[in-house]
């Protein structure tokens, strides 16, 4: 049971230094399957607020009904914070790194016919993404 120790330190370590491409793809895989809690843990602390800020604000304009949960809205919310994926729309074909230093990324991801950019940056040692929400 102590040879296991290393591999699992091994392993654990490998996966918080996933690389931006591969943040891009699980974010986009967790949207897919409509896992917004997986999807949200992926992004930066500042969006994360954000979207905390937009999800109470749409429960308190709705006397309630929508639910305070950013994790929810995030993949079911307003096509304008980030479109939903549909049935018809298929998973991420790939993810290229555009751009990268040892704090911010920029990512190309293909989906389906279409391409957009997404910028990352590292927090505690991970990349999160760093969604423009709220940004002119």
């Amino acid at each position: 049971m102590n040879r296991l120790f290393p591999l699992a330190a091994v392993v654990l370590a490998l996966s918080a230094c996933s690389k931006p491409t591969d943040v891009a793809v699980q974010f986009h895989d967790a949207l897919y399957r409509g896992d917004g809690t997986k999807a949200l843990s992926l992004l930066s602390k500042p969006t994360q607020e954000k979207l905390q800020e937009f999800a109470k604000k749409a429960h308190d304009m709705s006397g309630g009904t929508v639910p305070d949960d950013p994790a929810l809205m995030i993949v079911h919310g307003d096509s304008s914070i980030y479109p939903s994926p549909t049935a018809a729309q298929p998973k991420v074909v790939r993810a290229t790194l555009l751009s990268a230093d040892d704090k911010r990324a920029k990512v190309k991801v293909h989906v389906g016919e279409s391409d957009h950019e997404m910028d990352l940056v590292k927090e505690g040692g991970r990349w999160r993404i760093d969604l423009p929400i709220g940004k002119p």
